[in-house]
């Protein structure tokens, strides 16, 4: 039972030892990754799996990306092998190039990142930001010019910007696979070096290990030149030792540089082969009697004639065995574990161990057959299962010795007893029972003092009882006090409320004006920062939508002040330009709230939408503090508004103008310059978007993450043709949905108006 306790010890030992942490994910969707919001000194490193931009057959430095206009066509999925990949009517098989590129946000600290690039088939260079950081092999347009080469490595840079621009060019032209086979990890210096450092280490470790045990059975061997298995046991340690040199960070090409790629190659399919044929036979020397000796010697030429063709092919064509090779190696295996259940359920001696040793290889193998053709996300276990063989065969021989110690240690001791004389046992035994007898009244005095200190602090506890319960009835009567203040807090933030609600224009102007109009307002809290507001002077209808800083009773205090201000520099002075309006009311909104430019404290303020809407000619003005607006319309020629096309949205049929604000806030800033304005000619069905940050910040309660803008305005185009109480309807379903369990983070307003 101890035996079998220590093994189950040692194997967890080891799974845990093997096992690289989980890197972060965040997946790259059509050759973007947003990681501003990573924390890589806190959060780790992160996985750059995903969508990557993929040009075939083309060869794109970072000038032909800044200087053309390279818009994607095909993505990507890496890590990933390109084989028998469709590219419109053309299929790749194995030769060829191609260009791949992501970009990707980060949190700007101006530090030094590394990124640890897996193996690629089979040449590459590694441009980030303009920069060539990394080149393995020569990639080349054809196999004459183009050098393949292996190396795991991590590359080291300087990040000064929030934008990264990772350009891989790939070239394969002598090896059977194409593409990545490996991840791409993005981190600081000392994560990634640390997690490449992990496999490293744990690879010496292995390999060590195994080239002592094979020492070890060579020695046998040679004492004992009638033992096979011994010599077959090492030779097979030798060649797990070698294949492990070449995963890892690819240790024999770091030790071994000057071997070349075609004769490293043949190093690594070589070991495979003859690891697989001398196991094979080794554990055909150690449980003869239960395998067919005609079945092994077909396996082994199998086996063999793998090893002939590794020699005599180049790597363009050996490299296509390799699928064959595990095909048989998974039969072989199964077969030798066959055999040895049937020695275990015989009870042999160490069949048992070496059954559960040989699950553990199996194990590992398929592990490794799984992980060489990407199907699965893993680590190489191979030599892992190997050692974990090596151990429980040395464990089974330490068993055998254990168990001749033990019975001859028992004989001895049943020896020594038949000598002893019968007053030697009674002397013996009078002594231990009046040492028992002592030990008791010992324990009686300790019982005695306890039992004295038990009541002590009874009498202690009964104290601070009488304490507890005082201190409660003082606790209780301060908390109806709190509470009491708590609901004369409440009823002043309703009554609040009322006032607020009492400021906001009526529906009635946007009813007289507009086609159909919708307001979405959901507070954060009894009261809220954001407000709209509306006037008409003469057949100029003006608007706003406006997001205080901060919400609840301090927001609505800014809100109030804004609503004040507005109406009173628009109505009293009949201003309708919408910019001098925001001019004019930063100013007095500053001097309201007593404002400097001392930036050291913090500052309120505002971010706005205002317009102005000439009823007759349908000529709209906007300016805006930070805060965009949205016109949709029907996707045609001449219904063209000039804006930033990178934020607009569109189909077949609609189209979601993003119109920009002026980057500044209404209220103290660090660089304030005047309000601009844009001019926008409005038709008929046009729907003109105003809203607050508050829907699209809002966290999800599924995926821990913000809504975002972008999704915000493809919902809004693709419920353009509906009327706007749906519209209205379907944005508070659509935001409850999204926002679930979590806590609502802002004040929401979005108004919809259209003509």
């Amino acid at each position: 039972m101890k035996g079998k306790n220590f093994i189950i010890f040692f194997l967890v030992a080891i799974l845990f030892f093997s096992c690289s942490p989980v890197e972060k994910k965040n997946p790259a969707e059509k050759g973007y990754i947003d990681l501003s919001n990573w924390d890589f000194d806190k959060q780790g490193n992160v996985d750059l799996r995903g969508e990557w931009e993929f040009y075939w057959d083309k060869f794109y430095s970072p000038e032909d990306f800044k200087n053309q206009n390279i818009e994607p066509t095909h993505y990507v999925k890496i890590p990933s092998l390109w084989n028998k990949m469709q590219i419109d009517s053309f299929k790749i098989v194995s030769d060829g190039f191609a260009t791949l590129k992501l970009n990707v946000k980060i949190d700007n600290k101006k530090e030094i990142l590394s990124l640890r690039i897996g193996r690629v088939e089979t040449a590459y260079k590694l441009f980030v930001n303009g920069n060539l950081v990394k080149q393995v092999g020569v990639p080349g347009m054809s196999k004459e010019t183009s050098l393949p080469s292996w190396e795991r490595d991590n590359v080291i840079f300087f990040c000064d910007t929030n934008e990264l621009e990772i350009i891989l060019q790939i070239s394969n032209f002598h090896h059977k696979k194409i593409g990545t086979s490996g991840s791409i990890m993005l981190g600081n210096v000392k994560t990634v070096t640390q997690s490449s450092n992990k496999v490293n280490y744990f690879n010496v470790f292995l390999i060590g290990v195994l080239l002592i045990v094979a020492l070890y059975h060579f020695g046998i061997f040679i004492l004992r030149k009638e033992d096979k298995a011994s010599l077959l046991f090492a030779i097979f340690s030798i060649n797990i030792a070698i294949v492990t040199f070449f995963y890892g960070d690819i240790l024999f090409g770091k030790v071994f540089s000057w071997i070349s790629w075609k004769i490293s190659v043949n190093i690594l399919f070589l070991s495979y082969f003859t690891a697989m044929f001398s196991f094979t036979l080794f554990i055909y020397n150690v449980f003869k009697k239960h395998f067919n000796k005609k079945i092994i010697s077909g396996l082994v030429i199998i086996q063999l004639i793998f090893s002939v063709i590794t020699i005599f092919t180049p790597v363009k064509i050996f490299s296509h065995i390799m699928m064959y090779f595990q095909l048989s190696a998974v039969i072989s295996l199964l077969y030798l574990l066959v055999g040895i259940t049937i020695a275990a359920f015989k009870k042999e001696e160490g069949a048992f161990f070496s059954a559960l040793a040989l699950v553990i290889f199996i194990g590992t193998a398929v592990n490794d057959i799984l992980l060489d053709a990407l199907l699965i996300k893993s680590i190489y276990l191979l030599s892992l299962g190997t050692f974990t063989f090596v151990f429980l065969q040395s464990f089974t021989i330490s068993l055998r010795f254990s168990r001749l110690f033990a019975a001859n240690k028992n004989l001895t001791k049943e020896l020594n007893d038949a000598n002893k004389n019968l007053e030697e046992k009674v002397e013996q035994r009078t002594a231990k029972i009046e040492q028992q007898k002592e030990e008791l009244r010992v324990q009686t005095e300790n019982l005695q003092e306890i039992n004295h200190e038990i009541n002590q602090q009874k009498e202690e506890l009964q104290t601070q009882s009488e304490v507890l319960e005082k201190a409660f009835l003082e606790i209780s009567a301060k908390n109806n006090k709190i509470e009491k203040q708590n609901q004369d807090i409440t009823n002043s933030i309703i009554y609040a409320r009322r006032i607020q609600q009492a400021l906001l224009p009526a529906e009635k102007m946007f009813v007289n004006n507009f086609a159909e109009h919708f307001i979405f307002y959901k507070p954060k809290n009894i009261v809220s920062g954001d407000f709209y507001w509306t006037t008409k002077i003469n057949n100029i209808l003006l608007f706003a939508v406006a997001d205080c800083t901060g919400h609840g009773v301090p927001g609505a205090f800014v809100s109030m002040l804004g609503i004040s201000l507005l109406n009173e520099i628009v109505r009293k002075n009949e201003i309708n330009s919408t910019n001098i309006v925001l001019d004019i009311f930063r100013k007095q909104l500053k001097t309201a709230l007593k404002q400097n430019a001392d930036m050291s404290e913090l500052q309120d303020g505002m971010d706005m939408t205002f317009c102005s809407l000439n009823l007759d000619t349908k000529i709209l003005e906007f300016s805006g503090a930070n805060n965009p607006m949205y016109i949709i319309r029907k996707n045609t020629p001449e219904n063209f508004i000039n804006t930033n096309e990178k934020k607009n949205i569109e189909t077949n049929q609609e189209k979601l103008f993003h119109i920009i604000p002026d980057k500044q806030p209404i209220g103290n800033y660090f660089i304030e310059k005047d309000f601009s304005k844009q001019t926008i000619q409005l038709t008929k069905g046009d729907e003109i978007v105003m809203l607050t940050d508050g829907f699209h910040d809002q966290f999800g309660h599924i995926e821990y993450r913000k809504y975002y803008s972008r999704n915000l305005k493809e919902l809004f185009i693709s419920i353009y043709k509906k009327t706007l109480d749906e519209q209205k309807q379907i944005l508070e379903e659509e935001f409850i949905n999204w926002k679930g369990e979590n806590k609502q983070i802002d004040d929401v307003l979005v108004i919809g108006l259209k003509l």
